[in-house]
């Protein structure tokens, strides 16, 4: 199911963004996270976001990633409200 595959991938990111902010933000991270942002844009239909989160990514990497986390948990709460209320 959709929605299981969304939950499955923000935990996967939850835990990526943390180590991420506490652990630093090495290439090889980023590039994950990056990945994942796509991976999870692509499942609620909305791969157009991802540019605009990698942009953010490239002016300020922490910041970025504060911003894009913001957007994406609020893009997974429409997503989630809209199929829900589908049911």
């Amino acid at each position: 199911m959709m929605i299981d595959r969304v939950l499955q991938l923000n935990s996967k990111l939850r835990y990526l963004s943390r180590q991420a902010i506490f652990g630093g933000l090495d290439d090889e991270i980023m590039e994950e996270l990056r990945d994942l942002f796509r991976e999870i844009y692509d499942e609620i239909g909305r791969p157009d976001r991802v540019r605009i989160l990698e942009e953010s990514l490239e002016v300020d990497r922490m910041m970025g990633i504060k911003y894009a986390l913001s957007n994406l948990s609020e893009d997974i709460a429409e997503f989630l409200y809209k199929r829900i209320n589908r049911s």
